[in-house]
């Protein structure tokens, strides 16, 4: 008997291995510098949120969302509202977002991901790529615009010395970042 539940406990330590729930650090999310998001992302895009809600029916891999009205596509396409997912099935993929009327910067790609089993190994698997936009790079996925500031843009990191948190300037520097996509 004590063999079996010894059993039990190394498979579950083992599947929490897997999903990288061993440790705090290994569930962090590395903040990709500006080509790097620029690069991952499906649409990049400037909104203002409509609505936060809960998805009507049980949608594996989405908490909730947040519907968007989008009033500048910077990459690729959008359509005027947009479902982009701010709670999903894992916590350090969230994005940092999002209050009711707030306009923010969005990094995103389509459709969400989940965890599924197969043959007992787990593997990730994109879903509502039909209906829904998640994150690019976890809680640094969204910016909040305020004013003329874009809060929480890492200047230094961006695409020059000059650059600043400045919207004009943000925005200018991911539009030289799509541009020099190949």
């Amino acid at each position: 008997m004590p063999g079996r539940w010894l059993s039990k406990i190394l498979s579950v330590a083992a599947i929490l291995m897997v999903l990288g729930i061993s440790s705090a650090e290994s569930r962090e999310t590395r903040r990709m510098c500006i080509k790097e998001q620029v690069d991952a992302s499906d649409a990049i895009f400037v909104g203002k949120v409509i609505t936060m809600t809960e998805p009507s029916k049980k949608t594996p891999g989405v908490n909730r969302y947040v519907v968007v009205e989008v009033h500048d596509v910077l990459k690729g396409t959008a359509p005027k509202e947009v479902n982009f997912v701010v709670s999903g099935y894992s916590a350090e993929l969230n994005p940092a977002c999002c209050e009711k009327d707030g306009t923010y910067i969005f990094f995103s790609r389509i459709g969400y991901d989940v965890f599924e089993e197969y043959g007992g190994s787990f593997v990730t698997t994109t879903l509502g790529k039909d209906r829904f936009l998640s994150a690019t790079n976890g809680r640094f996925s969204t910016f909040h615009v305020q004013g003329d500031t874009v809060v929480g843009w890492q200047t230094e990191a961006a695409c020059d010395a000059s650059a600043s948190a400045l919207k004009p300037d943000v925005l200018a520097c991911i539009h030289q970042q799509v541009a020099a996509q190949p």
